[in-house]
């Protein structure tokens, strides 16, 4: 359940993740958190819309987390 949290918010929401990122400056941990979540469990078809996003929509002040979850979204994805 809190694994499809996370990929709904990334892949529905994705403008969002400004706010995410000022929510994760406050809070680190929740960073990790996050990016545990993105897994095997998920949709592949989720996931690769996930590092789709992460790579050709990054806000500029992103760039690092936005390469964490590509990284994440893909290692996911091409392990199922």
């Amino acid at each position: 359940m809190k694994s499809e949290a996370v990929i709904r918010l990334l892949a529905d929401k994705w403008e969002v993740l400004p706010e995410l990122e000022r929510i994760i400056a406050k809070n680190p941990l929740l960073k990790n958190w996050m990016l545990s979540h993105i897994n095997t469990t998920l949709d592949t078809d989720d996931l690769f819309k996930v590092e789709k996003l992460a790579i050709s929509q990054c806000p500029s002040s992103g760039k690092s987390l936005c390469n964490e979850i590509a990284a994440s979204a893909h290692k996911a994805a091409t392990s199922n």
